[in-house]
C-alpha cells in the first residue's frame, strides 16, 4: 500500500487486473442504474418514486463499502473475483426486484440485500489472510457486515411491520461503523487516496454518461422530431457541463483527512443528482406532446440540479484548495440560481417548469466556462500523505 500520494491529475490506465476488476464492477452499477431509470417511467413525486431512489441508495452503498475495501487491500484472487461477481449478480437481481414496485412482496428484495451484505463480509473475511497489524478491525468489520446480513435474512420471510425495522437496524450495524471506524476499533488501515479520487471520479464519469445513455434510450423509442433533437442537444451540454464543473476541479482539489466522510458524503449526493436530473429529463421527453410534466416532478428536477451545485460547495471545503471564499460562493450562488428559477416558474402561471428545465441548462453551461477561472486562482498542495489511520471514514 502506498504511504504517499498526490491529488491524481488525471484517471489512469489501470494497471492491473484488480483495477480492472473494479471497472468491471462499475459497469454491472451502470446496468442496474438503467434498471432503477426504468422503474420511474411513469412514476410522479410521491412514496413509489422514493421507494426507488432509497433503494438506489442502497445498492451505492454496497459500491462504497466494496470500494473502500479494495481501496485498502488489493485483493487479487480468483476468491475475491468470485465473491465480486456473485456481488455484481445480486446488484443486478436487487434492482429487478427494485422495479417491481413499492406495492409488491419485497421477500426476495430483502433477502437479496442482505446477500449483498454478506458478500462485503466475506471480503473482509479474505483480508484476513493478508499480512498486517488491522487484524481487530478486520475482524469486527467481519462480524458487523454478518449481523447485519443476518439481520436482513431474518426479517425477508415477515410481515412489513416487523421486515422494516429490521431491516433499518442492519442497515445501521454496518453504515455508522463504516462511516466512523473508531467505534469499531482504535487503529484502522489507512486510504490509498489517490486511489479513492480516482474511484469516485470514475464512477462519476460513469453516472454521468448513464444519464446522458437514459435520454438517448427515450428518445429512440419514439420518432424523432424537432423538440428531441433540441432536448437532446441541450442534455449533451448539459451533461458536459457536469463533466467539467466536477473534472476540472474536484480530482486536483486534494482532501482534508478531518472531512473525508463529509466528502464521501458530498460524492453520493452529486451522483444522485445527476442520476434523478437524467431521469426527470428523460420524463420531459416521454411526455405527450402539448403536454407538460407536474410541477412536482419539474420541481425536483430543479431540486437536484440545485444538490448538485451545493454538493460541488460542500467537496471544495473538504479539498486543500486556498483560498476557498470566491469558488464557495459561486458554487452557492449556482445553488440559489436554480432555485430562483424554480420559484419562478411556480409563481409565474404562465411559465411552466419544465420548459425551464432549458434556462437552467444554460446556467450549467456558463458556469462550467466561469468556474476554471475562479479554480486557477486557488492552489492545491502537490502532495498529501496517505489518510492517517486515526480517520474517520
Amino acid at each position: 500500500m502506498k504511504s504517499d500520494t498526490k491529488p491524481t491529475s488525471a484517471l489512469q490506465i489501470p494497471t492491473s487486473m484488480a483495477q480492472w476488476m473494479e471497472l468491471f464492477v462499475d459497469l454491472i452499477f451502470v446496468a442496474a442504474m438503467l434498471v432503477f431509470s426504468s422503474s420511474v417511467d411513469g412514476l410522479h413525486s410521491g412514496v413509489a418514486k422514493v421507494w426507488v431512489e432509497v433503494s438506489f441508495a442502497m445498492v451505492w452503498w454496497i459500491w462504497l463499502c466494496s470500494t473502500l475495501l479494495l481501496d485498502r487491500f488489493r485483493l487479487r484472487d480468483n476468491l475475491a473475483r468470485f465473491v465480486l461477481l456473485a456481488q455484481m449478480f445480486l446488484i443486478v437481481l436487487y434492482s429487478i426486484e427494485a422495479k417491481s414496485g413499492i406495492n409488491h412482496d419485497h421477500k426476495m428484495m430483502v433477502a437479496e440485500f442482505g446477500g449483498l451484505l454478506l458478500t462485503v463480509a466475506l471480503l473482509w473475511a479474505l483480508v484476513l489472510r493478508e499480512p498486517g497489524d488491522r487484524t481487530i478491525y478486520v475482524k469486527r468489520m467481519v462480524v458487523l457486515n454478518l449481523v447485519g446480513a443476518c439481520l436482513f435474512f431474518l426479517a425477508a420471510p415477515l410481515k412489513d411491520t416487523f421486515r422494516y425495522p429490521l431491516c433499518a437496524a442492519g442497515l445501521l450495524i454496518v453504515l455508522v461503523p463504516t462511516v466512523v471506524p473508531s467505534l469499531v476499533a482504535k487503529e484502522w488501515p489507512p486510504f490509498d487516496r489517490e486511489h479513492l479520487v480516482e474511484r469516485l471520479g470514475t464512477f462519476s464519469l460513469i453516472v454521468m454518461g448513464e444519464t446522458f445513455i437514459d435520454i438517448a434510450l427515450s428518445i429512440s423509442t419514439r420518432h424523432v422530431g424537432s423538440k428531441d433533437v433540441i432536448v437532446l442537444l441541450f442534455q449533451f451540454l448539459f451533461v458536459f457541463s457536469l463533466w467539467a464543473a466536477y473534472f476540472e476541479d474536484i480530482p486536483h482539489a486534494g482532501l482534508q483527512r478531518a472531512r473525508a466522510s463529509l466528502w464521501l458524503f458530498f460524492h453520493f449526493t452529486l451522483q444522485f443528482s445527476i442520476v434523478l436530473i437524467g431521469m426527470g429529463v428523460a420524463a420531459i421527453v416521454n411526455a405527450p406532446d402539448g403536454e407538460h410534466l407536474p410541477d412536482q416532478d419539474s420541481v425536483e428536477i430543479f431540486g437536484m440540479m440545485a444538490l448538485f451545485y451545493l454538493s460541488l460547495a460542500v467537496l471544495d471545503w473538504c479539498s486543500d484548495r486556498k483560498p476557498l471564499k470566491n469558488l464557495i460562493l459561486f458554487r452557492l450562488a449556482g445553488f440559489v440560481l436554480t432555485l430562483a428559477i424554480a420559484i419562478l416558474g411556480v409563481t409565474v402561471p404562465s411559465l411552466k417548469l419544465d420548459e425551464l428545465v432549458l434556462a437552467a441548462t444554460v446556467v450549467a453551461m456558463v458556469s462550467a466556462f466561469i468556474a476554471p477561472i475562479l479554480i486557477r486562482k486557488t492552489s492545491a498542495p502537490e502532495s498529501e500523505p496517505a489518510l492517517s489511520s486515526h480517520h474517520s471514514v
